[in-house]
């Protein structure tokens, strides 16, 4: 995911001038916020971002059962690339984001049903 802000920047400044010549009505950041997700795993630079860009759009993952994946270490990972994070940020990032995107009941709910 860390290299998306840089992206969407560039893509945002053509938009604004015109250069893209494309009958969106926003910029395509904006089209990002409002209707694009995400998944990162493993991604160390993502931790300077995260918190201030993109929390409510990316989901992390751990990509098992491939090699490259982040198992079985993942609670560390996820310490060490969230932790700095408040806990509402992430939860949003370890579940509340899939959730509202696969419309998916919470825990709670299934608790109570």
């Amino acid at each position: 995911m860390s290299w998306l802000p840089f992206v969407f920047s560039q893509y945002d400044k053509y938009w604004s001038r015109g250069n893209l010549q494309s009958p969106m009505k926003r910029s395509p950041g904006e089209y990002f916020e409002r209707q694009i997700y995400a998944t990162f795993f493993n991604d160390p630079p993502s931790k300077m971002l995260l918190g201030q860009w993109g929390t409510k759009n990316f989901m992390w993952s751990n990509d098992y059962p491939h090699p490259n994946s982040t198992w079985p270490k993942s609670r560390e990972v996820i310490e060490r690339d969230l932790g700095h994070l408040p806990k509402d940020a992430k939860r949003r990032l370890l579940s509340q984001n899939v959730q509202e995107l696969y419309e998916l009941p919470r825990i709670a709910e299934l608790q109570a049903a």
